[in-house]
């Protein structure tokens, strides 16, 4: 993946997206993040990135998440993975506005597939 702010919407599924927009300086003001302009969405998208290394770390958090969720919501999750998924997400506020966020950007890539 390269690393244009571009890339990062158009080439990142949900899940990595809500990671990388999680840990980027996106405010944890929901009115300023539903009318954050898509420039500005790229540019905490690509920050997000950043702050967590590169978009493989990225990936592999996402990964990590999704095994820790599914544990935990069949009731399977052990403490030790009930707490590193807590500590993945430590804001379940901000989790909920980076995970919307991640939505309506990709709800606006299906409707929208080449804004240029």
């Amino acid at each position: 993946m390269g690393t244009e702010p571009t890339d990062h919407l158009s080439n990142l599924p949900y899940g990595e997206l809500a990671v990388a927009l999680y840990h980027s300086p996106m405010p944890d003001d929901a009115s300023a993040v539903r009318s954050a302009a898509t420039a500005q969405v790229e540019e905490w998208a690509g920050k997000g990135i950043a702050a967590v290394g590169d978009a493989d770390r990225v990936a592999a958090l996402t990964q990590r998440s999704r095994e820790l969720g599914t544990l935990k919501a069949r009731g399977q999750a052990t403490a030790e993975q009930r707490q590193e998924y807590a500590a993945m997400w430590p804001s379940q506020a901000r989790a909920n506005l980076a995970c919307g966020l991640a939505y309506h950007v990709i709800r606006h890539r299906i409707t929208d597939p080449d804004p240029r």
